[in-house]
């Protein structure tokens, strides 16, 4: 009870987040200048239940109780996966990041680096204190998950002489996981979030030059590989 809690009043900072670290990011100096420049979902007011701290009324956004209620549910499967470890703890940060990156992501197609790198940071001190891949496993694992789509995507670019198809927060995102899967397991995530990412492609009918943010389809990749990974260990 406690946990689901304390989940779910992570959630409502989440959801605030989702809202407001954008516009600092972008570099809005305030929210009517957020609002000149990002339209009208910068009109909506986040829905924060047990939020003390909000003394505006708020209006009803369905993003937001969504962040709400899926921050509890994730994590509990993770705890329920890893139990009361350091493994469980690290993971159920890591799902709240997660959540976070993939809203503003699919909001605003950035990878805030005020967020990514700390959460970098995070994870190869954690291997460096014994906690998840060895130390020289994540470090190989996080530069193998930033040159392998880098290298890619900067070749694609001086061939076909376009700009980066692939922003660098994803680089980022991608070095993350690596340092959180280590190099055997990495192969995997770029399957999967490619195959999530090429099917959305067509699902929305999107143009042939239309982009489309693909880190909430890394996010999603990584955290049902780390769910996964201990029935296939």
């Amino acid at each position: 009870m406690h946990l689901f809690l304390l989940s779910f009043f992570v959630g409502s900072l989440l959801s605030v987040l989702a809202l407001t670290l954008p516009r600092y990011v972008l570099g809005y100096s305030s929210f009517k200048d957020a609002q000149l420049l990002g339209g009208d979902k910068w009109k909506r007011d986040a829905y924060v239940p047990f939020y003390p701290f909000f003394k505006k009324k708020t209006a009803m956004d369905w993003q937001s109780v969504f962040i709400c209620l899926l921050t509890p549910i994730l994590s509990f499967v993770v705890l329920a996966v890893y139990g009361e470890t350091p493994e469980g703890a690290l993971y159920t940060i890591l799902t709240w990041v997660l959540i976070l990156l993939a809203v503003i992501d699919a909001n605003e197609k950035i990878l805030p680096d005020i967020i990514v790198k700390p959460m970098i940071a995070i994870v190869l001190v954690s291997s460096a204190l014994g906690v998840g891949l060895p130390p020289k496993g994540a470090l190989i694992g996080a530069a193998v998950g930033y040159l392998s789509l880098f290298s890619l995507s900067h070749a694609y670019s001086l061939i076909a002489k376009k700009k980066d198809v692939m922003g660098h927060g994803d680089f980022k995102l991608l070095a993350l996981s690596g340092g959180l899967l280590g190099v055997s397991s990495f192969a995997n995530l770029i399957i999967c979030s490619c195959s999530m990412g090429i099917t959305w492609y067509y699902i929305a009918k999107l143009k042939r030059n239309e982009t489309f943010p693909f880190g909430p389809f890394i996010a999603v990749s990584l955290w049902f590989i780390l769910i996964a990974k201990p029935f296939f260990n």
